[in-house]
């Protein structure tokens, strides 16, 4: 009688080797092409011995190992026979790096800025008090200028008022040693201020 081929006692003493039994169904052929248990356990280690250095945001390892193992070391890459140059990274030197000095450490010249502003300020203040002070004196001038004129235009009036009666008395003379007489031109008794007129000039 027969057997079926996924009975036990067709298996292989290691599930791992299928050389004696070759695969015949997709499962098992799907199965078939992992790596062995030996492996996947030297993976496993390597794996657990790099990241259990590695902080978390919780400030602890991730693995179980909490010394750091030596890392393997690994032969630098090549393309074909030719080795590639390994970079190395630039890390900060011992103890960190100095301070940087980013000012200027450059003598100031001058006063300070509190110094020039109230030096400034009294300079505007002074120009101001003499430009209002100023102003004051000359409006003051002209006001005194105008009250002069005003109280001198009686006697320059009364000046002008005597130089026309002169004039007057001379016309009539001359005009009473030309006609005999003296015409009146306007018909009242009022006295009339001469209207003055431009003649022409003599003609040689």
């Amino acid at each position: 009688m027969a057997q079926p081929r996924n009975s036990k006692l067709h298996q292989p003493a290691n599930p791992t080797d299928h050389s004696s039994n070759p695969p015949t169904t997709s499962h098992e052929r799907r199965f078939s092409n992992r790596r062995p248990l030996a492996q996947l356990e030297r993976i496993d280690a390597r794996f657990h011995t790099r990241t259990s250095h590695r902080p978390t945001h919780t400030g602890k390892p991730i693995g179980c190992l909490h010394r750091r193992s030596p890392t393997p070391k690994v032969p630098p890459p090549t393309v074909g026979a030719q080795r590639l140059p390994v970079m190395t990274q630039d890390m900060p030197p011992k103890g960190g790096y100095e301070p940087i000095q980013y000012k200027r450490n450059l003598p100031a010249k001058g006063f300070r800025p509190g110094v020039l502003l109230l030096g400034m300020g009294a300079v505007m203040g002074f120009g101001w008090y003499k430009l209002i002070h100023g102003i004051r004196e000359a409006n003051e001038l002209a006001r005194e200028k105008m009250w002069a004129r005003i109280h001198l235009i009686p006697l320059l009036q009364a000046e002008e008022d005597r130089d026309q009666v002169r004039r007057y008395w001379a016309d009539q003379a001359r005009e009473k040693e030309l006609l005999g007489e003296n015409r009146k031109v306007y018909n009242k008794e009022q006295f009339v201020r001469p209207t003055l007129a431009l003649a022409p000039g003599r003609t040689n």
